[in-house]
């Protein structure tokens, strides 16, 4: 006889996040200051749990279309979900298996209509 599976409890994925208040002015800084400023960044965010640290390009001037300012660099990272985001997830993950499994049980009972209980 074997055991029913009993279903794991979920657990915390990582995920990549922008870092909200990291915004990176590098325009007009000599090599030095930027060193810097890249390394206190790293220290800062390594400490608040996050990995995987990288900057991306981003153009949020304002302007419409095409403009020529300066892009600014943002720091993204990867990090642990926060509990709002992991109990949202996971009230999000119950709601499409209860959807999937009712639209599997209407299948079920309209093909059993269509062909006939096995």
């Amino acid at each position: 006889m074997s055991k029913a599976k009993t279903p794991e409890a979920p657990e915390k994925k990582e995920i990549n996040a922008k870092i909200e208040d990291a915004y990176l002015d590098l325009e007009y800084c000599t090599l030095d200051a930027v060193v810097s400023s890249l390394q206190k960044a790293r220290t800062e965010y390594t400490r608040k749990g996050f990995t995987n640290l990288h900057l991306e390009s981003v153009r949020d001037c304002g302007c419409w279309g095409s403009c020529d300012c300066s892009p600014k660099l943002r720091l993204f990272g990867t990090r642990l979900e926060n509990d709002d985001e992991f109990a949202k997830r996971v009230e999000h993950e119950a709601k499409m298996a209860a959807d999937r499994l009712e639209r599997d049980r209407r299948e079920f009972e309209r093909l059993s209509k269509q062909f006939g209980k096995a």
